[in-house]
């Protein structure tokens, strides 16, 4: 079965999406966000042609839509590697690589 794995700066990503969560909704709003990030890193693990591409990052980087957030993965033979969780109003270009 396809798994994920997160880099560093995604786990780190993912502390300060549930910090800010908890902080300005409450429990309950980061448990729905929870399970949502989880069940969608499944779902692109399995499939992992479902992301678009972004024309002005690598090639190998491949992105979804997770809530209010992009979730920018590459393809690795176990599954994928969640590379960054970045806001969508964030300059993701600035935070990812371009080659």
């Amino acid at each position: 079965m396809p798994k994920y794995v997160l880099t560093l700066a995604a786990e780190e990503d993912l502390r300060n999406i549930f910090e800010r969560t908890l902080e300005h909704w409450g429990p309950v709003r980061l448990t729905v966000l929870t399970e949502s990030f989880e069940s969608k890193f499944s779902i692109l693990a399995k499939f992992p042609d479902t992301g678009r591409r972004h024309n002005k990052l690598a090639p190998h980087i491949l992105y979804a839509v997770g809530e209010a957030h992009y979730i920018f993965y590459k393809v690795i033979p176990e599954g994928i590697e969640i590379i960054r969780l970045l806001h969508h109003r964030m300059d993701v270009v600035r935070h990812l690589p371009r080659s």
